[in-house]
């Protein structure tokens, strides 16, 4: 069966037919976005392009050929009708000097970054069908859906109603106070703000997030966790995160390091001119041993950070049922302390009620769901691990993250704004009104934002780097590409991934002493306070010497020979791009490691390889003379003898006879040639 199979396939691919649609004999047409941009520029300008052709296999015949061997078919058609098409217009861009030329075989088409003149030449070609401009997209800008379905605690505060306005938290930052963070979940680990200015150990342990308890862990996963499970935990996904641990390995801390933590979070880098506070400061802790008293020890904190326009958001306790069980600092003026309920809306029963015992207001100020909510566990060094919880110190994250959610819609608004919305929107439940069992009532972010009329709109950012790639000590020019929200804008770039704003202008020069591959940010703010930012990891200085080499076996080859090619490489960053040029027609014949290639007439000239690493950075072409000498024809007999073929075992007598009469013949003819040999030896020697 196996046999009929691949001869069926043998026999459908041997009588396949490559259909060619007629080229176009007119000159390829350049977009009019194009024109219009080549309009503005001079003929030594570059800019990335698109060239198609208009050749194209019929793969229609191999449509029933079976799926594994169809797709490899497929593939070899796609990549020879390229192959057949483009040659003329590579040549013509090799001989204009363009080097980078990135081959879209599945379109049968070049991208390719070349001047205006050069793109002109190209349009105008009889193969060229068009050429478009190589756009840069935003990932936002065409991502319809960026996180999964909500979980059903996210759901009873609609902060998913949110989500479907393309709010999921972005620029703000909310900060964990607690006994640290996993940085290696999985749901968290692309939203911590990264550099030095984002996680803070005050007693010197650990360089990068850390919790060994997982306390802090599950409740970051609640305000800012993504979709990794497949449903999303975070209340605000798309907002940066940063945190402190305020416990030693043993659990313990002391009150100097609490204030020492929130001092932090007023001013992480240590520099007050740079602005890299949190926008919300989570603290699911509390003096749950002394309820109903007020302990002011961290008010003026709390007072300090609310001055900077910093919320910080208390858990409201587990001293129920009874009344007054307020516990500070939660109780303290300024704190927003949040109770728990249930999956029905029903206050959990050990959830602290108020008034509060330190200013007598209605405690605690609003509720969230506190049970059996489904969120970030330790992940023992990067797996998927979940853990269910109950109580305040799980409300709290909710809403923290409903603030991040409005401070990204709002950047403008005042912290008190916020605060304010988050309360006066909350859905009344218990007693009509406000009351010291759900306060204000369960946190709904969707009447929070919409009491706070229309959201941001917020700028797109993207930026440009030249040159591309580069090399430590080389000189880059950062370019800013701004549209949306209203100007003038301001700029924040980060050229090293610290955190710390490196230059506020559009276009900014900067220069890396060692490789750097890592990312650069730009942050752009508009006028009222909408801000986006833009991430992008590359080979901005990865460029580093690369030396390329090859040999080739046999080292005499003669026509119709393969000969292997095979490339060593030393330096730059793997993997590599390899272009060898086989036969000096300026042409890529082969683009793997290792090539195998025949010769069918005499050749003398040159083999040259070009590689290049993942970041474009390029060697020097190496190249090597290779003589290609005929092959011998093979050496004819003639004269006497005979041949007699045998085509059945039994041999009859007689034949045996003829054989033997043969081989006497041939040897007697053989004597003749050698007294023939002697005789021309001595005639040349006279």
């Amino acid at each position: 069966m196996h046999r009929l199979l691949n001869c069926l396939v043998t026999c459908l691919f041997a009588g396949f037919v490559l259909i060619w649609t007629a080229g176009s004999l007119n000159a390829g047409v350049q977009s009019l976005e194009l024109e219009a941009l080549m309009q503005t520029l001079g003929p030594d300008d570059e800019i990335r392009v698109i060239v198609e052709f208009s050749q194209r296999p019929d793969i229609h015949p191999l449509r029933d050929v079976p799926r594994p061997q169809r797709r490899g078919l497929v593939a070899r058609e796609l990549k020879r009708a390229a192959e057949h098409a483009q040659p003329n217009v590579k040549s013509l861009m090799f001989r204009r000097g363009v080097k980078d030329i990135l081959d879209l075989w599945m379109i049968n088409s070049l991208a390719v970054k070349a001047s205006v003149e050069v793109i002109r030449e190209v349009a105008a070609h009889p193969d060229v069908q068009s050429v478009r401009i190589d756009r840069r997209i935003a990932a936002d800008n065409i991502l319809l859906q960026s996180f999964s379905p909500p979980e059903r605690n996210i759901e009873a505060i609609n902060a998913d109603d949110l989500w479907v306005q393309g709010n999921f938290g972005q620029g703000a930052v909310v900060a964990l106070m607690d006994t640290g963070a996993d940085i290696n979940h999985p749901d968290l680990a692309n939203s911590w703000r990264g550099g030095t200015n984002s996680w803070f150990d005050p007693f010197g342990r650990y360089i990068e997030p850390h919790d060994t308890n997982g306390h802090g862990t599950a409740v970051l996963g609640i305000m800012v966790g993504g979709g990794a499970s497949g449903t999303n935990i975070g209340v605000a996904p798309g907002a940066k995160w940063i945190a402190a641990t305020m416990f030693d390995d043993a659990g313990f801390t002391f009150i100097s390091v609490i204030h020492q933590v929130f001092q932090w979070f007023l001013d992480p880098d240590g520099n007050a001119a740079t602005d890299d506070a949190p926008d919300v400061v989570n603290a699911s802790w509390g003096f749950d041993n002394f309820p109903g008293q007020c302990d002011d020890t961290f008010a003026l904190d709390i007072e300090m950070l609310n001055a900077a326009g910093i919320a910080v958001v208390f858990a409201a306790g587990n001293g129920g049922p009874g009344g007054a069980t307020s516990i500070s600092p939660a109780n303290n003026a300024g704190a927003i302390a949040v109770g728990a309920v249930d999956e029905f809306s029903v206050i959990e029963s050990t959830s602290s009620r108020g008034p509060s015992a330190c200013d007598g207001r209605i405690y605690p100020d609003v509720v969230a769901p506190g049970r059996a909510i489904r969120t970030t566990d330790l992940s023992f060094g990067g797996s998927a691990f979940y853990i269910t919880v109950t109580g305040t110190s799980f409300s709290a994250p909710h809403a923290s993250g409903a603030l991040a959610l409005l401070r990204s819609a709002f950047p403008a608004a005042a912290s008190e704004e916020l605060k304010s919305a988050l309360a006066g929107e909350a859905f009344d439940l218990g007693a009509l009104g406000s009351d010291n069992v759900y306060g204000n009532g369960l946190v709904d972010a969707a009447a929070a934002s919409g009491s706070l009329g229309a959201a941001c709109i917020r700028p797109l950012v993207d930026f440009n780097a030249d040159p591309f790639p580069a090399s430590p000590n080389q000189v880059i020019t950062f370019t800013s590409d701004v549209s949306g929200g209203i100007q003038p804008y301001s700029y924040a770039w980060d050229f090293d991934g610290d955190g710390v704003t490196d230059c506020d202008a559009g276009v900014c020069a900067q220069t890396y002493p060692d490789p750097f591959s890592g990312s650069v940010v730009l942050t752009v703010t508009d006028a009222i306070g909408c801000s986006s930012s833009t991430v992008i990891a590359d080979g901005w200085a990865a460029c580093v010497p690369i030396s390329a080499g090859f040999t080739g076996s046999p080292s005499s080859p003669v026509t119709n020979q393969s000969i292997t090619f095979t490339s060593s490489v030393v330096g730059g960053t793997a993997p590599y791009t390899y272009e060898w040029d086989l036969n000096g027609d300026g042409l890529t014949d082969c683009t793997t490691d290792i090539c195998t290639f025949t010769y069918s007439e005499v050749f003398e000239g040159t083999v040259a390889l070009r590689v290049s690493d993942r970041y474009g950075c390029q060697a020097d072409v190496y190249s090597a003379p290779i003589s290609v000498a005929a092959a011998q024809a093979p050496s004819g007999g003639g004269g006497g003898g005979c041949f007699i073929r045998v085509a059945v075992p039994h041999v009859p007598r007689l034949l045996l006879v003829a054989l033997a009469a043969c081989t006497l013949s041939g040897i007697a003819l053989l004597s003749s040639r050698n007294r023939k040999s002697d005789q021309e030896k001595d005639f040349f020697s006279g």
